[in-house]
């Protein structure tokens, strides 16, 4: 079986009574005696932005195929059979009748996901970048933390060395001066020869 995503590659080979299986086709590709032949569409398609990912069955080489993401493999009786096991389910949009309502919801999921990731540790951390995104989580977290008292929250930061000059430094200077947060600033250095 492969994962739901496929991020854990799965290839194999099934060849006159033969069934190998390896997470890299060109390890399975040396096994003495296997005849391979490379396989120049998928070249193609890997060399084609658009199509990467389109064909999740093919490899480099004709005789090796991989298993698609969210499928299980039997060999049963000389025959192989792929089974998809999972798809992700598309959920119906949301149709707010006001900004309040819109305001609302969005509050509740990010409060539901800062909540599940704070939950059970001590001290959590977060990139805070001076967008408007990281300076919600960190309200977020700190309203959650102060409540459940999981511990201190470090922010991690980049900033630049001319703070007066990059708006994204100016704007973590200020949230890393408000709230009950250890934050860590570093200026990355940049070294010419």
């Amino acid at each position: 079986a492969r994962d739901f995503l496929g991020v854990k590659p799965f290839n194999y080979c099934f060849l006159n009574g033969l069934f190998l299986f390896c997470s890299e086709s060109r390890v399975i590709a040396k096994y003495s005696g296997l005849p391979v032949n490379i396989n120049e569409p998928r070249i193609a398609d890997s060399l084609t932005p658009h199509l990467e990912g389109y064909d999740t069955t093919s490899t480099f080489y004709k005789e090796i195929f991989r298993l698609p993401p969210a499928h299980t493999l039997e060999l049963k009786n000389g025959h192989i059979r792929l089974n998809l096991f999972w798809r992700p389910e598309p959920k119906k949009a949301n149709v707010f009748k006001s900004d309040d309502e819109c305001r609302e919801a969005l509050t509740e999921i990010l409060t539901r996901a800062v909540a599940d990731r704070c939950r059970g540790e001590k001290d959590p951390a977060l990139l805070l970048s001076g967008g408007v995104d990281s300076a919600a989580v960190k309200g977020i977290a700190q309203n959650f933390c102060k409540d459940v008292s999981c511990g201190i929250i470090h922010g991690y930061s980049g900033i630049s060395e001319d703070t007066a000059s990059c708006k994204e430094s100016r704007m973590i200077s200020v949230l890393s001066g408000s709230g009950e947060m250890m934050h860590h600033l570093y200026t990355p250095r940049v070294l010419i020869k």
